[in-house]
């Protein structure tokens, strides 16, 4: 029962987010996917680019 006191405690305490809060959390957001997607571009040429 003790989850379900800290599940309802945390909904309480949730408010929504500001619109400057969404949108730093959305650029944060994609650039950690454009980050990930360049690196694994430059794998994939790195690895075209070797010998099998």
């Amino acid at each position: 029962m003790s989850l379900w006191k800290d599940i309802v405690t945390t909904i309480k305490l949730v408010r929504k987010p500001t619109r400057d809060e969404f949108w730093l959390s959305t650029k944060i957001t994609f650039i950690g996917l454009l980050l990930v997607g360049v690196i694994a571009f430059l794998v994939h040429i790195l690895m075209s680019l070797l010998p099998p």
